[in-house]
């Protein structure tokens, strides 16, 4: 399956300045368990590219909605995401399923721009 086609899970919060030194150790050892899960194809962390939130975020890809449940429903994701609830605020979930409208990309794009140049 490629990546246009996975199913995306959000987990967005925010870290206050008082818990980051506490958050920075279980986010090291939340995304080693996570990532050991099979069902779990990409896992990436994100923050805001602003300075004036502390919002940041996991996404992880499934292949299937059925892997994402799976995985939500586990021991280790209630475990961690009980963990964050103590070191984070505004905790946001969301689960973004696949479009058929495929991907662009640049390689895509410049295809697309070559043909209707002709």
């Amino acid at each position: 399956m490629d990546s246009a086609a996975c199913y995306e899970y959000e987990l967005e919060y925010a870290v206050p300045g008082t818990s980051r030194s506490a958050y920075e150790d279980w986010l090291t050892r939340a995304t080693v368990s996570w990532g050991m899960d099979a069902r779990v194809r990409s896992l990436s962390h994100q923050e805001t590219d602003t300075r004036f939130t502390p919002y940041e975020r996991l996404v992880f890809e499934f292949e299937s909605v059925h892997e994402w449940a799976g995985f939500v429903e586990s021991q280790t994701h209630t475990e961690n995401v009980s963990e964050l609830r103590e070191l984070a605020t505004e905790i946001r979930t969301r689960l973004w399923r696949p479009r058929r409208a495929g991907r662009l990309t640049r390689s895509t794009a410049a295809v697309t721009a070559a043909a209707e140049d002709r």
